[in-house]
């Protein structure tokens, strides 16, 4: 059995699929503890530090179409800004 490949973006498939072109028009990013839900959802203990993502895609006229909150375990979270083109991931 091989281990499976690279997952596409889900949003940006069915974007896709509806013939919708998006952009991020913005994007925030904060930190807070888990709460019950979050705990049960990410499988880690309440009070875990979480990091929170949340922002607004829009079409490239700049008409809002899809609102993000997304909650990462903070102890998985990794992020990495190209600002050159080319730059490795």
């Amino acid at each position: 059995m091989s281990a499976p490949g690279r997952v596409d973006n889900v949003v940006q498939v069915l974007a896709r699929s509806a013939g919708i072109v998006l952009e991020y028009d913005w994007r925030a990013f904060s930190a807070i503890g888990a709460d019950i839900g979050d705990a049960d959802l990410l499988g880690v203990p309440a009070g875990t530090p979480l990091l929170v993502r949340e922002g607004v895609s829009c079409t490239p006229d700049g008409e809002p179409v899809l609102f993000v909150r997304r909650r990462i375990n903070g102890e998985r979270a990794r992020f990495v800004l190209n600002f050159r083109p080319g730059g490795e991931d």
